[in-house]
């Protein structure tokens, strides 16, 4: 497979934050998409976030949407996503929920890999859904609906070759390393 580089496809970029610190969720777009087509790519993604709103902590929160065309690495600002109605009650957060993340993952028609992930959910490894750190279609009404929207809701996403993805019918968990680190650093 050829290598392509990272801002081959445009590129939509949400800035959130929970628990105090921010994360970046990217989502590749088709070739030929300009800043000026770039709401119903906005409009999915409020979709799917709405969709994870009971297992988002409510301190949740769209700071900004962005996005960068093709061959560039300049992010411009465009309307922002809805914030989600996020309702995990934060009562009870432990410190290393900060660094638990889910991914979701694809596949691209030529066969590129697609992922990304999202911080600030209600999920632990000690829950029943996770004990595997998958959370199947099957085991999560949440998880089902957002697998969903990704993968019946118009427009398609992209894999980094352009390829529309077929996104695969679960989340994994994770705790993610960078912020396991900070957690343990008392950050």
């Amino acid at each position: 497979m050829a290598d392509f580089a990272p801002n081959f496809t445009p590129r939509l970029k949400l800035e959130y934050s929970c628990q105090s610190s921010r994360h970046v969720m990217t989502w590749r777009l088709p070739i030929s998409t300009t800043r000026g087509a770039v709401g119903p790519y906005v409009s999915k993604m409020g979709a799917f976030l709405e969709t994870l709103a009971d297992k988002l902590f409510n301190d949740w929160a769209v700071v900004s949407t962005n996005f960068a065309a093709g061959g560039s690495d300049v992010f411009l600002p465009v309307a922002d996503v809805t914030q989600p109605t996020a309702s995990a009650v934060i009562t009870g957060r432990q410190p290393g929920d900060k660094a638990n993340a889910i991914q979701f993952v694809g596949r691209g028609e030529n066969g590129a890999r697609a992922s990304f992930w999202v911080f600030g959910s209600f999920y632990r490894q000690d829950t029943a859904s996770v004990t595997d750190y998958r959370i199947h279609n099957a085991e999560d009404a949440a998880i089902s609906a957002a697998t969903g929207i990704l993968n019946e809701t118009p427009p398609t996403l992209v894999a980094i070759d352009d390829s529309d993805v077929t996104w695969y019918p679960y989340a994994n968990f994770k705790s993610n390393d960078h912020w396991v680190h900070k957690v343990r650093g008392g950050g």
